[in-house]
């Protein structure tokens, strides 16, 4: 089982995966992310998850391509972690700059739009739970990162057009909940 061009068989080995692929599946992901200590650590979860899933892999010949999908879902749970830690690190400030929840107004109605909004965003949470992983990623890259929709392309390993087709649909669907 050393060659490219042989058949794999149901008796392949992680370890021979790992020896055939992990050079490529490495490219991938330092393409992707351009940093090595990360793809390195991606590169360990990947076969991880070859390890913990070889199971599931119904034809053989398609291992190469199965293994780079389970790369793929490992850069855009990468990048979902990562906008989440952000969220929670950056502190949501009204117009002046203050941290929201240091900016309570003594006023009513300002406290019930704060309630208002708070309500919104929980909902809008709530919402996007129930989006795949995939349409968080795209959502978060184009609105939160100011992605431009080639580089979202690039990151989320798809074509242009499919990247926009895809926000477009997200946006359709956000409208008739609104």
């Amino acid at each position: 089982m050393d060659g490219n061009n042989e058949l794999i068989t149901t008796d392949w080995t992680v370890e021979w995966a790992y020896q055939q692929y992990s050079g490529a599946i490495y490219a991938k992901l330092y393409h992707k992310l351009g940093n090595k200590e990360i793809a390195e650590e991606l590169l360990q979860e990947t076969f991880l998850q070859v390890l913990h899933k070889k199971e599931q892999l119904k034809n053989p010949q398609s291992l190469r391509a199965w293994i780079g999908k389970i790369a793929e879902n490992q850069i855009k749970a990468y990048f979902l972690k990562k906008s989440k830690e952000e969220e929670l690190l950056a502190p949501e400030v009204d117009k002046v700059g203050r941290p929201v929840f240091d900016s309570i107004s003594s006023k009513e109605e300002e406290i019930e739009k704060q309630l208002i909004r708070q309500e919104q965003c929980d909902l809008l949470v709530e919402a996007m739970k129930k989006l795949s992983l995939e349409e968080q990623l795209l959502i978060h890259l184009r609105n939160y990162e100011d992605k431009s929709f080639s580089e979202i392309a690039k990151i989320m390993d798809m074509n242009l057009h499919t990247a926009k087709t895809k926000n477009v649909g997200l946006l359709k669907n956000a409208k008739r909940y609104t």
